[in-house]
């Protein structure tokens, strides 16, 4: 069976592959087709924040195209983001795979929808005021745990937290390298 599949990426970057041609801006790589996500007619293509990722896949079923996809994506979205050095995501953004014989879809249709908030209340003040007055716990401490609640993906969290929690057995030293006391 011969299914499309339509993706959209969420990024910073702007396509502009190909602009100088009266065409729009796209480039295909692994089989799939990446182009500027359209949404807004008379206004153009590069003005908003979402690619296309496109691909013509033959599979049994719906499943395997997805996961031929899914491979080809895989590949793909990691190097861009390198390469761009813009925010790229494609994990929660919306799916399209159709069957060509027939008007059967899947679509998975994802909203993005804002953070929930936690209280902060008489205890969480108490526990700020304690962390203000510790000097024993270094700023960078708490820099990197900000930068961990903040970011995405599990390896980066894990990463800047493990940062953290290392800045905790620096012993202090005038010059040279930081000494760690792992005890």
């Amino acid at each position: 069976m011969l299914y499309r599949l339509e993706q959209r990426i969420h990024t910073l970057a702007k396509n502009f592959v190909g602009s100088q041609r009266m065409t729009a801006p796209e480039f295909t790589a692994e089989g799939v087709t990446f182009s500027s996500w359209y949404r807004y007619p008379n206004r153009e293509m590069w003005t908003n924040e979402y690619w296309l990722a496109t691909a013509e896949i033959d599979a049994r079923n719906y499943r395997e195209a997805w996961q031929l996809f899914w491979d080809k994506l895989s590949k793909s979205i990691p190097r861009i983001c390198i390469v761009s050095q813009c925010y790229t995501e494609h994990l929660g953004q919306p799916l399209f795979i159709g069957r060509s014989d027939i008007n059967t879809a899947f679509v998975r249709w994802t909203q993005q929808r804002g953070a929930t908030g936690l209280h902060f209340r008489d205890n969480e003040h108490k526990a700020f005021m304690s962390l203000m007055t510790d000097a024993q716990i270094p700023d960078a401490f708490f820099w990197y745990w900000n930068d961990a609640t903040n970011c995405t993906g599990y390896a980066s969290k894990l990463l800047l937290m493990l940062s953290a929690v290392e800045t905790l057995v620096n012993k202090p030293v005038t010059k040279g390298r930081p000494e760690m006391d792992y005890d």
